[in-house]
Formats: C-alpha cells, sequence, structure tokens
C-alpha cells in the first residue's frame, strides 16, 4: 500500500483505504492459498503420468514389434511359398527332360550296343574315352546331345550311361571336361535310373567340381533296363531364387549348398545329418570333409521365442523352413527384424517424450488457466457472431447448390432422354432410380418407372434360364465395384419377349446408402441376323470355293472305283463261261471262230486273286468318298443358334477333309490333337467357319512366300486351365510386324485386288472374342512363318469386363 499525505487525508478516506488494504490482504492470502494445491496436484498428476509413460511407452514399442513381427511372418510366408512354387515348378520340368531323352531311338540303338556286355572297367579312363569318341553312331548322339543343350539353357551338361554307369555320349563331349569314359556307378542318381525310377541327387560335379543338381531317368527295352540319361543344372542356375531375403537352400543332409550370402555356402545346419557320413562320403559328395556350424541361437528376450540370433548379423532374424518335396532340397529365408534389436533403446528415448510432453502440456495448462478465464467471454461473444455469420452462409450455399443440382438434374434427364441407347440406373436393392426416354420406350411402361423393381422390366438370360436381381451380373458389379460387358447377351422383358443386347454396366456410389449400378444397352437383334447371314454367307462362299477341289477328290475315287467294277464284270463273265460249258481250266484254252472258250489255270488263279482285291480297293474308294461328304455335310450344316458342347478335333479333322485339295498342292499338315481335349461349348458351325478361314490363309501364305515347297501347316490342340488352346502355324513368310496390330481390322488385307476383301480375320476375330469370350492373337517369327492361336472357354462364358 502507498501512504497519502496527511493534509489530504479525512476519516472517509482512511476507512476506505483501511478497508481496501484489508480486501487487497484477504485477496493475496487466498490466492496463495489456492495456487499450492494446485501446485501439489500438478506435481502428483505428474509422477503419475511418469509412471503411465513408462508403462504406455513399453506397451508401444511390444505393440510396434509384435507388428513388425507379424509383418515380417506374412512376408517370409508369402516369400517363402512364391520361391518354392518357383522352384517345384523348375525342378518338374528338369525331371522330364532324362525322361524324354530316355525314349529318344538314337539313345536306345547306342545302349542296345552294350546291352550284353558294357563293360569295359578293365580299361582306363582315358581308353574308354579314345574308344568311344570315335564310334560314329556315339558320335551322332552326341551332336544330338549337345543340340538339346543348346535348346535347353538350363542344363549345363547331359550324358548317356550304360548299365555299368560309364558315360559313352555327352553333350559336352568335344570339350576340354568331357564325361565320356567317366564311371557314374556308385551316384546316388544313377543308382535309382538303374532300379527304373526317375533318380536326382545334389553333388559337385565329378570333372567339372561345380555344384549342381543331377537327374536321371532310366533307358528300358522291353521292360529291361540298358542304360540311363542323366542332366545336370549348376546350382547357379536356381541364385535368382535365394537373392532376397537372405535366403539359403540345404540339401537332404543339412549342409547349406546354395545361399546369398556367399559365407554361408557349405555350413552345416545344427544337428544335421551331414555328420552322420564318413570322411569318403562326404568327399565323394561334396568335395571336403569339414563343415563350418551355421551359429543360431535363441534371441535373448524371451517375448519373442520365433526370432533368432544369427552369428555375423546385428539384428535379430525371423527363420522359416519349407521342404521342396520329393526333391531333398529346403529352402530358408531369414528376414531380419530390426525394430527387435532397438527395443530397449527406444523404449527409453520414448518414454522421455512422453514426460517431456507432459510436463510442457502441465505448465502451459497452469499458465493457461490464469489467461483462459478473461478471454472466454469475449471469445463466446465473437464466437455466437461467427456462428450466427457462418449459419447464415451456410443457408446460402445450400440454397445455391439446390438450384444448381436440380438444374444439373433436368439438363442430365434431357440428355438421357435423347439417347438412342436405353440407360437405367438401378440401387442395390434392385428398384430403378431412373430410366431414360428409350428405356421406357422398349419396356413399354408408363412414364414413370422410378421404385419399380428392375426384375419386373428385365431379367438377363444366362444358359437359358432369366436371372433374378440377386445373381445377376449386376449383383457382382455392386460387390466387386468392377465394370463388365457383353456384346452377345439376351434380356426378357416383362412381356416375355428376348431380345438380343448389347449392354455395359458399371458402378455408381455417391456413399455406402447410395451404391447404384448403371446399365446402358441397345437392342442387337437386326444387328444378329444380319451376323448370322454374313457368317452363313461366308461359310457358303468358302463351300463354293472349295467346291472344284471337293469334285476332284471324289473323282479320283469314284473313277478307280469304275475300273475296278468294269475288271470284275470281265471276269464274272469268264467265270460264267466256265460254269456254263462245265469244263476243267486246262494249260491252253480251246479256239473257236477265233475265242478262247475255256479260261486256263493261269488265269483262273488270277481272277481268283485279283477279284478280292479290286473289291476291296472299290470298298475303300465308297468309304472314301463317303468320309468327303459327311465331312462336308458337318462343315455347311448351319447348326443350332444356341450354343452345343463340340468336339474341337472332329471339327479340325472334317475341315481338313473338306480343304484338302486346297492345300494338299502347296503344304502338309502335320496335327498334334491332344486326345484328351475336353468338348467346347459353342457355335459349332461359327467356329468351323474360323478354323477354315485360318487353314486356308496358311495355305496362301506358304503359296506367296517364293520358299520351296512344300510347305507345312501344324495344327495343335491342348488345354490350358478353363480355356482350350487351337494353334494354327505355317512356314510362309510370317506377319511383318508393322501390320500385326492393323490385322484384324475389317477390310485391311495384303492380298492383291480382287484376291481379298480383308474380312476373314476380322470375322474369325468377332466370332472368338465377341461371340465366344475368347481370344484370337498372332505372332511367329517374321520371314519364319505366322502362328495363330485361338483360346476358347471350355464352359463358353462369353461375358468380357469394359
Amino acid at each position: 500500500m502507498v501512504d497519502v499525505p496527511p493534509l489530504t487525508r479525512t476519516p472517509d478516506t482512511d476507512r476506505a483505504g483501511g478497508s481496501s488494504g484489508a480486501a487487497h490482504r484477504k485477496s493475496s492470502v487466498a490466492a496463495r492459498t489456492v495456487l499450492k494445491p494446485r501446485q501439489r496436484y500438478a506435481i502428483l498428476s505428474f509422477l503419475i503420468w511418469m509412471i503411465c509413460a513408462w508403462f504406455l511407452a513399453t506397451e508401444v514399442i511390444a505393440w510396434r514389434d509384435d507388428a513388425a513381427l507379424l509383418q515380417a511372418d506374412r512376408q517370409s510366408q508369402q516369400t517363402i511359398e512364391d520361391m518354392t512354387m518357383g522352384i517345384r515348378r523348375s525342378l518338374a520340368v528338369f525331371h522330364g527332360i532324362p525322361a524324354v531323352l530316355g525314349r529318344d531311338a538314337d539313345v536306345r540303338s547306342a545302349l542296345e550296343r552294350f546291352a550284353s556286355n558294357a563293360s569295359l572297367t578293365s580299361l582306363s579312363r582315358s581308353e574308354r574315352q579314345a574308344l568311344w569318341e570315335r564310334d560314329p553312331g556315339l558320335k551322332t548322339l552326341d551332336q544330338l546331345l549337345a543340340g538339346t543343350v543348346e535348346d535347353i539353357h538350363a542344363f549345363s551338361v547331359i550324358w548317356v550311361m550304360n548299365i555299368h554307369g560309364e558315360c559313352v555320349a555327352a553333350s559336352n563331349a568335344a570339350g576340354a571336361e568331357t564325361f565320356v569314359g567317366t564311371s557314374y556307378l556308385d551316384r546316388q542318381y544313377f543308382q535309382e535310373a538303374l532300379n527304373g525310377k526317375l533318380g536326382h541327387q545334389y553333388a559337385v560335379g565329378r570333372n567339372t567340381n561345380v555344384p549342381g543338381l543331377f537327374f536321371s531317368a532310366p533307358v528300358t527295352v522291353n521292360g529291361r533296363v540298358i542304360g540311363a540319361v542323366a542332366t545336370k543344372i549348376d546350382l547357379s542356375y536356381l541364385l535368382s531364387w535365394v537373392n532376397q531375403d537372405r535366403a539359403f537352400i540345404s540339401d537332404n543332409y543339412g549342409v547349406i549348398v546354395l545361399a546369398q550370402d556367399k559365407r554361408l555356402e557349405m555350413s552345416a545346419l545344427p544337428n544335421a545329418a551331414v555328420e552322420s557320413l564318413t570322411p569318403a562320403e562326404r568327399m565323394n559328395r561334396y568335395r571336403q570333409s569339414d563343415f563350418l556350424k551355421f551359429d543360431v541361437s535363441e534371441w535373448p528376450d524371451p517375448r519373442y521365442p520365433t526370432v533368432k540370433k544369427i552369428a555375423g548379423y546385428v539384428a535379430p532374424v525371423l527363420m522359416r523352413t519349407v521342404d521342396i518335396a520329393d526333391e531333398d532340397l529346403s529352402v530358408t529365408i531369414m528376414r531380419p527384424v530390426p525394430p527387435i534389436a532397438e527395443a530397449a533403446r527406444e523404449r527409453i528415448g520414448l518414454f522421455l517424450i512422453f514426460t517431456a510432453v507432459v510436463a510442457a502440456a502441465i505448465v502451459c495448462v497452469l499458465f493457461s488457466i490464469a489467461v483462459q478465464h478473461n478471454q472466454n467471454l469475449t471469445k463466446a461473444e465473437q464466437g455466437s457472431r461467427e456462428l450466427a455469420e457462418d449459419l447464415k452462409r451456410r443457408i446460402d450455399e445450400r440454397a445455391r447448390i439446390e438450384e444448381i443440382r436440380q438444374a444439373s438434374e433436368i439438363r442430365l434427364r434431357a440428355i438421357t432422354d435423347s439417347l438412342v441407347e436405353c440407360v437405367v440406373v438401378v440401387d442395390h436393392v434392385g428398384q430403378v432410380v431412373f430410366a431414360n426416354r428409350s428405356a421406357r420406350l422398349l419396356f413399354n411402361v408408363p412414364t414413370t418407372v422410378e421404385g419399380m423393381a428392375l426384375d419386373d422390366l428385365l431379367r438377363p438370360k444366362i444358359d437359358g434360364t432369366a436371372v433374378a436381381f440377386a445373381d445377376s451380373p449386376w449383383q457382382k458389379v455392386l460387390e466387386n465395384k468392377k465394370p463388365i460387358g457383353n456384346d452377345n447377351a439376351e434380356f426378357i422383358l416383362s412381356s416375355e419377349r428376348v431380345t438380343a443386347v448389347a449392354y455395359a454396366c458399371v458402378p455408381m456410389e455417391d456413399d455406402e446408402r447410395s451404391r447404384c449400378v448403371v446399365i446402358s444397352f441397345r437392342d442387337i437383334s437386326a444387328l444378329k441376323q444380319a451376323q448370322r447371314e454374313a457368317l452363313q454367307s461366308a461359310r457358303l462362299i468358302s463351300i463354293g470355293e472349295l467346291a472344284a477341289g471337293i469334285a476332284h477328290e471324289i473323282n479320283t475315287p469314284a473313277q478307280y472305283i469304275s475300273d475296278n467294277l468294269r475288271y470284275i464284270d470281265d471276269g464274272l463273265k469268264s467265270l460264267c463261261s466256265l460254269l456254263t460249258t462245265g469244263r476243267a481250266p486246262s494249260d491252253t484254252a480251246a479256239v473257236t471262230d477265233g475265242k478262247a472258250e475255256v479260261v486256263t489255270e493261269s488265269e483262273l488263279a488270277d481272277l481268283l486273286v485279283e477279284m478280292p482285291q479290286a473289291v476291296a480297293e472299290s470298298r475303300e474308294g465308297v468309304a472314301q468318298i463317303a468320309r468327303i461328304v459327311l465331312s462336308m455335310r458337318e462343315f455347311s450344316h448351319p447348326g443350332s443358334s444356341s450354343r452345343t458342347a463340340t468336339d474341337l478335333n472332329r471339327s479340325i479333322e472334317n475341315i481338313l477333309t473338306v480343304s484338302h485339295n486346297a492345300w494338299k498342292h502347296s503344304a502338309e499338315v502335320e496335327r498334334d490333337l491332344d486326345p484328351l481335349l475336353p468338348q467346347v461349348t459353342c457355335h459349332a458351325g461359327e467356329i468351323n467357319q474360323v478354323f477354315l478361314n485360318l487353314i486356308l490363309n496358311a495355305a496362301q501364305a506358304i503359296e506367296t512366300s517364293g520358299k520351296k515347297g512344300p510347305g507345312k501347316i501344324t495344327i495343335t490342340t491342348r488345354q490350358d486351365g478353363d480355356y482350350v488352346e487351337i494353334l494354327v502355324a505355317d512356314s510362309g513368310a510370317g506377319v511383318p510386324m508393322a501390320i500385326r496390330d492393323r490385322i484384324f481390322d475389317p477390310f485391311f488385307t495384303t492380298k492383291p485386288v480382287g484376291k481379298g476383301t480383308g474380312q476373314g480375320l476380322a470375322i474369325c476375330r468377332d466370332v472368338v472374342v465377341v461371340k465366344h469370350g475368347g481370344t484370337l492373337t498372332v505372332g511367329g517369327v517374321e520371314g519364319e512363318g505366322a502362328v495363330f492361336v485361338v483360346r476358347l472357354p471350355i464352359e463358353g462364358t462369353g461375358t468380357s469386363q469394359v
């Protein structure tokens, strides 16, 4: 307090001053008594928070480590599954090659020479090598094996062994490391082949000292093993599979044979079976008898029992091992989990951060309490004014947006009503939200269709059955949120009329409550009829073009049937004459008036032998004519409008028969038809037209290529999952890369004017892609020939995505 000068003080002011001083002192004491509990509360809260912060930091780090461990576990699982699958597929191919070579005629012929006494073990390896390298037959076999290695780059060498395990021919026979003359009798894979099995083994090469995987197969004649064929792939071929996650491959004896970290190779895993082998067996298999130990132990933190500590690695790793079935190999990956190693240090750091943040927050709160009270009223008043202004602004904005929305909706409705295509919007429960004028006219319903069930207006026809909304493609679009389209579909309208349409369906979603699909479609009944007529016309044109050739094919057997019937007629007359006279055949026929009256014995013998042959030839000619007529009838039959199960192999044989005269002078046809090919649900007549166009194009390509004939047309059928593939390859000049993108365009042709219309391949693509949901592609090497590949779904599903 400040003292007032005595001359100015009055009793009133003294009383007032005393009163105010007392109030000031009371407020100061009250302030001190209020601040002390706050300080105590703040200190107590801070201590409690420090305890909570420690546990929170511990839990956060544990949660993060668990998440990192879970992610590493999932990634390692996926990685090792992909890696193992890839290795299995590669090894499956490698197992099959020796078996294929074991059935080769040259291999069998070479080993049959050694079947009785193949062993020349009394000779040295160099003597055996020199003896067999001079053998012309084995030289030819060496060249065959060398060509196979050039074609299959994965194999480093292929060799053939006789019954005693001696290599008689090898792909590296001309090299310094030739296997010829080497004995492999003690090799595991040879012993397995000797027992009639497909053998395999990991080992270090006896000549090359290069580790690899060895595969073998027996060579048998009449159920007797006469030798074996073996192949080897260098282990480095599998290196691409282990170049991730510190992966390595170990064999069935627990030795690491291939690793991303080369320091681990030829190390023995804990408790490895290699310890049970003798030093000689180790040297024979690995070219060494001592192995480093793969040092692996448990991670010190007991909370992570699945994490391992590897010597030489700082971070802990998550190990996962998968055995490759029937291959005596195991794949192991070691995915590092660095967060676990840093858990303790990061827990302390996170605790200090939490503590510092809360301490600063407490100080800020204490400071702001004093200021906040004075600002609350001002802010509240200011906030009220701003809230009122903002509310008014929002109301004006909403009104403006509503006006714009209504105007936009009117414009959109006018635009959609002017479209020729039908447009229908359907919500997630199958009720119509919107339909344009074209759709309403097609449905023949009142002006308003909103709110009606789509099933009451139209239903898609799938496999001959009307499908409700719950099982329709529209429901799948709502679930998958992926657009679909179909240019060859059918709708059943409310009047039960079936209409051919081309449609597209796309999802439209404003929010979760307003999920809809937009279905746009057009009536293509007239177009489908025109396409059918065009396809039938193309078929009839093809039949007309082939008519002359078919007539020639029929004329040839008809001519020799006529000749044989004439011969049979003359023979029957002679036999009848013999029977009429009642005379036995003589050595010389009696002659009266210059005519033979009796058949000689030699003439009778000739008739008895040749007349049955003439009858057989005539029957064969009649069968050939019947076969041509049957093939022509099956090809030219228009077929039904619905899809039927069709034997494509039979269709191809019929087409080859019908078109034989068109290609027989320019090419030879090689068939590679899968006898187990399943029947395909398709429009048989249209697919037959596709095959005919491709075969005739192949024949014409060979004729115009300028190459010396005859060329070759190769037709292959095979199954690929849910599809079948038909390959038509020719030895013509091929399709230039510059025009491959346009070769299926309508009216595009490389033939001279008057020779082609450019519609053949366009029709083929429309039939395969649009009507059957398949694919039609062209490949091949330019200058060496073209390859057309037709892929058709077995079940005939023709729906394609937009």
